[in-house]
């Protein structure tokens, strides 16, 4: 069953501008969406892009509804079963990489600690003080990387959960 922001989608892809006191409403609905979505009343928008379409219809779903019951990933979702592919993220803001940086960052770091342990291991009874402390900070750094391997999981999960994957 297709969501009911798809079919908003395929109504829109015909209209190439929004046009003052068209029959969607008057000049106060159209007034709304262009201040909603940053374009101009009388501007020439392509609803082939995402980046024309997703605030046009995210202002006309606010206007019909008085709030927006959708969510960024319902609304990209829709764009896609339209035909109309979303603007890709940068993989580096990905939950999925950040939660790998996370994970290396906390095996490197406890590498780190391991290597520095050993290398001071003759000289570990004048650093009886702070071996209490590396040994807390090998577990951080522990759960750091599990807590990293378990953000790239349920990214993973959750998208293909929400079909986007």
């Amino acid at each position: 069953m297709e969501a009911p922001a798809g079919s908003a989608f395929r109504r829109t892809q015909s209209f190439c501008y929004i046009k003052p006191g068209c029959a969607l409403g008057g000049g106060s609905y159209t007034a709304f969406v262009a201040r909603e979505s940053g374009f101009g009343a009388d501007q020439k928008l392509d609803f082939h892009r995402a980046e024309h379409l997703r605030p046009v219809l995210i202002a006309m779903i606010r206007m019909e509804n008085g709030q927006q019951p959708y969510t960024d990933a319902q609304i990209d979702a829709a764009l896609v079963r339209a035909g109309v592919l979303p603007p890709g993220r940068p993989l580096s803001q990905s939950r999925t990489v950040r939660g790998g940086q996370a994970a290396a960052t906390g095996t490197l770091g406890a590498a780190a600690i391991e290597a520095v342990q050993e290398t001071f291991g003759p000289a570990q009874d004048a650093l009886v003080g702070i071996a209490p402390y590396l040994d807390a900070a090998k577990w951080a750094l522990l759960l750091l990387t599990i807590i990293g391997i378990g953000v790239m999981l349920w990214a993973r999960i959750d998208d293909r959960r929400q079909e986007l994957r």
